[in-house]
């Protein structure tokens, strides 16, 4: 998982693996994707709590922004807005069934017939079962928070000379 800090982090799409089970696949930059023999719920607190992020906090702050209380883009830094994008239906309870995308390595959403692509910059595909205009709306939500995230970063740091100790 230490790989996941040291890359710039592309992706993470949940997966059934044969004799393996329910496990991770990372898209790394200038990388070959891997397999993490974790669900994405583990390797996603992972990362949260690598970033300093939590979840309640996301939501309080963004749900009225995008006017959507589930689902919302995972904020880890300024530049790096993850996205959900469903690319596969859950067996069972608790099976993970959204991908998280970083929308500054999406480069083009296609149109198929039964699925879309998502491309990344580095020219690799995702498949995706969601419509094209709810992958059209998510990726639009980052780009939102992203806005907004980039704002509120800029004010807490210019406000943080106020602070007497």
């Amino acid at each position: 998982m230490e790989r996941l800090f040291r890359e710039e982090l592309m992706a993470v799409l949940p997966e059934y693996i044969r004799s393996k089970g329910n496990c991770t696949v990372v898209y790394l930059e200038k990388m070959e994707p891997f397999v993490i023999e974790r669900s994405i719920k583990t390797v996603i607190k992972a990362l949260e709590k690598h970033y300093k992020v939590t979840p309640r906090e996301v939501k309080r702050k963004y749900q009225h922004l995008i006017s959507s209380s589930n689902l919302i883009p995972m904020p880890l830094s300024e530049e790096n807005i993850f996205v959900p994008i469903k690319t596969r239906t859950p067996i069972c309870k608790n099976d993970g069934a959204f991908s998280y995308i970083n929308i500054k390595h999406i480069y083009i959403v296609t149109d198929k017939k039964d699925h879309r692509e998502v491309c990344l910059s580095d020219g690799k595909i995702i498949k995706s079962i969601s419509t094209l205009p709810t992958l059209q709306n998510h990726i639009r939500n980052g780009y939102i928070i992203k806005s907004f995230h980039k704002d509120y970063s800029i004010n807490v740091a210019e406000n943080e000379g106020d602070y007497v100790g």
